[in-house]
């Protein structure tokens, strides 16, 4: 077994009425040894620990981050997600823009490791200087967004677009349990939005929004330990400035009716789906 256990009978039990005899555990050398050598604490017998991993496309700068996998995964149709993954793409290696699709995102936690490859490449982005709550980490060789940070995710998680960067992590894919903000899919302008396979759709058009489909719940939960830096210490180190963005993208905030000017994003209260059509 496991435990190099062998066991005898024990003899003083009547020959004749065997189901009296009890078991004596004997131990097999074989666990002296197994005891041995866990307690040598031989490095070469230690296994590496896993750890997930976010590159840009081209492969000269990532990050390796304390999780060895993401702790959820949503899709989002805010304005401004969509709008960040579409400046990824016609701005870096991919050249053009792919066919309008809600954000595919992972939430790992806000626990980094350090970077890998040239750090001199990464840079801080906002889509506007006023309204937009996030500030996204990226690769200026080829544009790949690497992380997100917002006030909303109470600096326990980091948000990965999973499409415009490369994104490893140990074991199954992580497939999105939750799609939000579906109120902001225009179907005139976007087309019919595809249909979604996982559980909950929250369309996000009442205050409460963030108590559904397990929002709040994996945002706040904070971490339990800290093995490298946050992301906040980490863009110090790098000496990135967050209150001067490398890159104001300046895209406008869309004007929709029934909608406040935040963001398009985690800050909507529109209690109404803007393009919802009249019914006759």
């Amino acid at each position: 077994g496991t435990f190099g256990y062998s066991f005898t009978a024990n003899r003083s039990a009547s020959a004749a009425n065997p189901q009296s005899w009890s078991p004596t555990p004997r131990i097999h050398p074989s666990i002296y040894l197994s005891i041995m050598v866990s307690s040598t604490g031989d490095p070469s017998k230690e296994e590496e620990t896993c750890r997930a991993k976010v590159t840009c496309h081209c492969g000269k700068v990532g990050l390796q981050l304390a999780n060895a996998r993401p702790r959820w995964a949503l899709e989002c149709c805010c304005c401004d997600c969509r709008n960040a993954v579409t400046w990824s793409e016609t701005k870096g290696t991919m050249g053009e823009q792919k066919k309008q699709l809600p954000a595919s995102i992972l939430y790992f936690d806000n626990d980094i490791m350090d970077v890998q490859g040239d750090s001199t490449q990464l840079a801080i982005m906002k889509l506007r200087e006023q309204g937009s709550g996030s500030y996204r980490v990226y690769a200026k060789c080829c544009h790949s967004i690497l992380f997100t940070i917002h006030a909303l995710y109470f600096r326990n998680r980091i948000m990965v677009f999973k499409d415009v960067c490369n994104v490893e992590y140990e074991g199954e894919p992580v497939k999105p349990t939750t799609r939000i903000h579906t109120k902001f899919w225009d179907p005139e302008r976007d087309g019919e939005i595809p249909p979604f396979e996982g559980e909950h759709v929250v369309a996000s058009n009442d205050p409460f929004w963030p108590f559904r489909g397990g929002v709040l719940k994996n945002l706040v939960y904070p971490l339990s330990t800290s093995e490298g830096m946050s992301a906040r210490a980490l863009l110090t180190k790098l000496e990135l400035d967050m209150s001067h963005p490398e890159v104001v993208v300046g895209l406008p905030e869309r004007e929709l009716e029934g909608h406040f000017q935040t963001g398009g994003g985690a800050f909507s209260l529109t209690l109404r789906n803007p393009f919802q059509k009249e019914t006759p």
